[in-house]
């Protein structure tokens, strides 16, 4: 239950084995790379070793996943997609590295790529002639109603044809002047809300009249560019949609189909984005003209297990050394945690947070007993607690989750037995008042009160002890004593103070809580002259500090959200059971019986998100706050993609035989 151990490995072996090597180490998936350059400052002479050249088959290898991408992007919207529940069931695939290798190679998958792109470029083509038909079918529809092919205006001897459109601003001064012009037919095809549509016909010798006119006007000629009537032509351009449509139907159809491709295709994805991955790792490496080398960090206890795994690999042609974390290296070093199986769904609350410094400890085992008791008495309800029991219960056993999301339920599973074991101790089942219970939620209000304030005042000195722990550890005694030793004795002394008077009112208790917290204060002042040249500047640094004691004032009233998160939860649910119990008997078993799942859905979830939320800001503020600060960044191994499926850890089985061995 720590921070796992690292050592750096530097390995040397022959370089017409690398590409073998990273392939087998990315199998691994449990050793991190470090850049060339750290090798060439720290291990060689730049004049031997040089960082390796990115390989050219990287960009084709990146063409390929994209294509692979492409056709799971283009398929997907096509392929009827498997039913939620069915593939929670069903969960991701496992593989080992060759078993992936040996798919590809075995799979003709450009031949299904080019197939997939050409129904692409079919369905693009159709999509650019559907708008061009109905941009066509739009402006048909405006002429639908002239009966005759617009272009036989142009062959009339006698008298002068025009379609055109006005716009509206000028309609009134064109309808007006039209009635002016003798022998001149004018009629109105369209009109919409911005212009509108004339056929006119005049005798040729008035053409220069109607000209002046319709220029005046603002008036457009229309250009038909058809040889068929718009009827005649909008009547074909439908039926050219329709058979667009048909053929667009046809191929999805097709597409819809072809739903096997996708779990192929992820493989394919998989098998490229390891490439890819691979192949840029050699950015990672130094070489010569003979040798190849690398370094990175590998957990401590995993170096025997991977000296052997290289070892196979290479045929004993390697040279591989470790080294145990220097001082000026632990700011790069790598967290990995490694905690048991109650405080392994935990860790996602101190990743959200902050990963811990090499030199720090893990904060995960010292929160998760807090975290738990703080999210009980927050919830507390017996019946609350049993739905997200047996919610999750259901989905662990029932389904193959996702690791990362059964992590999750993993951690609501544990959430649920402190909510149960603190319902039963206010009595509440679903806002049911038991017959049985420790403190009533409205009787025992000032004592739960008291209670949360007590056990913040526990989790604080819980944590002023770590650091007082951890400063010992590095060889800080005094800072230890100055730092969290006297924050403790006149916390403590306080305590006592308040013990003596107000419970047992004993003068002794008062007597000793005052001596303790006196000898703390002064602590504290001293603290401020330690390492301080001035006196003067020093105490005046102590009295400051002392203001630090209104701080903790306000870490304890923090902790009164135990309190009153549980009792307005139990106080809400008993309202909303006195909503249902005010119906008519039959109303009550019937519509009462929704409104009740309904309501008490509601406050289950906002009472279960507001003690994740206040519960996890209560450990970050007040709890680590005291001790930990964070900062390391996460152990990225060298390995897989895993985005579709899992990898079969080589690893696992490497240190199975290391510890056979």
């Amino acid at each position: 239950m720590a921070i796992v151990k690292m050592e750096k490995f530097t390995l040397v072996s022959l370089k017409e084995k690398t590409s073998l090597l990273l392939k087998k180490i990315q199998g691994y998936q449990g050793v991190e790379l470090l850049s060339s350059k750290t090798i060439l400052t720290a291990k060689m002479d730049k004049a031997l070793f040089h960082p390796s050249e990115e390989q050219q088959a990287l960009g084709t290898y990146e063409d390929d996943l994209k294509k692979a991408e492409f056709v799971l992007e283009f398929l997907q919207p096509y392929v009827p997609k498997a039913g939620g529940i069915k593939q929670l069931r069903a969960g991701r695939r496992e593989l080992s590295i060759e078993e992936i290798d040996q798919f590809v190679m075995d799979f003709d998958w450009q031949a299904d790529y080019q197939k997939i792109k050409a129904y692409e470029q079919q369905l693009n083509r159709l999509t650019q002639n559907r708008v061009t038909k109905l941009s066509e079918e739009e402006e048909l529809n405006k002429w639908r109603y002239f009966d005759e092919n617009p272009n036989q205006l142009k062959g009339l001897a006698y008298s002068k044809g025009l379609l055109g459109v006005i716009p509206d601003q000028y309609l009134g001064q064109f309808k007006e002047k039209m009635a002016d012009l003798p022998l001149t037919y004018v009629e109105e095809i369209f009109s919409n809300h911005s212009e509108s549509a004339f056929f006119i016909l005049t005798l040729k010798e008035q053409e220069d009249a109607l000209q002046e006119v319709l220029t005046q006007c603002a008036f457009a000629t229309y250009q038909y560019p058809y040889q068929q009537a718009p009827a005649e032509k909008l009547a074909k351009v439908k039926q050219e949609l329709a058979a667009i449509h048909q053929e667009e139907m046809m191929i999805k159809a097709t597409l819809a189909t072809l739903g096997h491709l996708i779990a192929d295709f992820q493989i394919v994805v998989e098998y490229y984005a390891n490439f890819v991955t691979r192949e840029a790792a050699y950015q990672h490496l130094a070489d010569s003209k003979h040798l190849v080398m690398m370094t990175g960090w590998v957990p401590a206890t995993e170096t025997p297990a991977f000296t052997a795994f290289i070892s196979e690999i290479t045929n004993g042609d390697l040279i591989i050394s470790y080294e145990t974390v220097k001082e000026e290296e632990i700011p790069e070093v790598p967290i990995k945690l490694k905690n048991n199986w109650l405080n392994q769904p935990f860790e996602n609350l101190t990743e959200m947070y902050s990963l811990p410094k090499y030199n720090e400890i893990d904060p995960t085992p010292l929160m998760t007993p807090f975290y738990l008791l703080f999210f009980g008495m927050m919830v507390a309800d017996v019946g609350y607690g049993l739905v997200l029991l047996i919610g999750t219960t259901l989905l662990l056993k029932l389904f193959n989750l996702e690791r990362g999301f059964k992590k999750s339920i993993q951690f609501f599973q544990f959430l649920s037995v402190p909510t149960i074991v603190w319902g039963l101790i206010y009595g509440s089942f679903f806002g049911i008042e038991l017959p049985f219970h420790v403190l009533s939620t409205s009787k025992d209000v000032n004592t739960i009160l008291i209670t949360s304030v007590v056990f913040g005042f526990i989790q604080m000195l819980f944590g002023l002890g770590i650091k007082a722990y951890m400063l010992i550890r590095n060889g800080q005694k005094i800072e230890a004593l100055y730092e969290a030793g006297s924050w403790m004795s006149t916390l403590i002394g306080l305590a006592v103070i308040i013990l003596g008077n107000l419970v047992l009112q004993q003068e002794i208790f008062t007597l000793i809580g005052i001596v303790v917290a006196v000898c703390g204060m002064i602590l504290i002042v001293l603290a401020g002259m330690h390492g301080t040249k001035s006196k003067g500047k020093g105490i005046a640094k102590g009295l400051y500090n002392l203001y630090g004691l209104t701080g903790y004032i306000g870490d304890l009233v923090s902790y009164t959200r135990l309190m009153a998160l549980g009792i307005s939860g139990g106080s809400i649910a008993a309202a909303f059971n006195m909503i249902v119990g005010f119906m008519p008997p039959i109303a009550r078993f019937t519509l009462g019986a929704v409104l009740f799942v309904a309501l008490h859905s509601l406050n289950i979830f906002l009472s279960y998100l507001s003690a994740y939320v206040h519960g996890a800001r209560l450990q970050y503020v007040e709890y680590f706050g005291k001790f930990y600060e964070g900062g390391g960044r996460a152990f990225r191994p060298f390995k897989t993609l895993e985005k579709y499926i899992y990898l079969k850890e080589e690893r696992a089985k490497t240190l199975n035989k290391s510890e056979e061995k």
